[in-house]
């Protein structure tokens, strides 16, 4: 049983007058200090961090904790995983569980008049537009574990710069040809022939 289940058990025993505070504790072994600590009004300053985590969970409903703080971090605030978790249980922001698809049986009931999934579209344009903006945001907003939470455009301007190796030309270009060297046109046959 966890100490918040026992708190609110030892609080409705007192409340109906059924026993003492200090008994109740020693019976559920609960600490007294658990059952009488009255949490603190949040500051300003995590009223703000509430309100932009309900915005960005909003924008981003699939993000999980770590990502969520991992966007909160790149925005300047100090907050670890465990802390972004507690306030989106108490906060009731939590990823919502993917729905399993139906099989239909039987015949189609007919064409769906509106786009009733998120991924669902209607025209090839609209699934362009979707898809750019996505990859827009992967690549330049979206942090990767694998980059140490930073988006791929964040991570490349940390890598140092890489010199161009002596005598190679830059890349997408093709060495020029020595001129002292003909150049041939023709192909030899495999029968021994030459074709051109």
């Amino acid at each position: 049983m966890s100490p918040g289940h026992k708190k609110r058990m030892a609080e409705a025993v007192v409340a109906h007058g059924l026993c003492s505070g200090r008994r109740t504790c020693g019976i559920l072994r609960l600490a007294r200090a658990t059952l009488w600590y009255r949490a603190g009004q949040r500051s300003d300053r995590q009223q703000q961090m509430v309100a932009r985590l309900h915005a960005l969970s909003a924008a981003h409903p699939r993000y999980g904790d770590r990502r969520m703080a991992a966007l909160l971090r790149q925005e300047g605030w100090t907050v670890g995983k465990r802390q972004i978790q507690r306030l989106r249980r108490v906060e009731g922001l939590r990823v919502p569980p993917t729905k399993r698809k139906i099989a239909r049986r039987g015949r189609s009931t007919g064409l769906p008049t509106r786009a009733t999934y998120r991924e669902q579209f209607w025209t090839l344009t609209e699934a362009r537009v979707v898809i750019e903006d996505f990859r827009i945001d992967y690549n330049t907003r979206r942090p990767h574990r694998r980059l140490g939470s930073r988006s791929p455009v964040n991570y490349a301007a940390l890598l140092p710069a890489v010199p161009t190796p002596v005598g190679l030309p830059p890349s997408g270009q093709r060495l020029p040809q020595p001129i002292d060297q003909p150049i041939t046109t023709s192909r030899t046959n495999t029968r021994g022939g030459s074709k051109t």
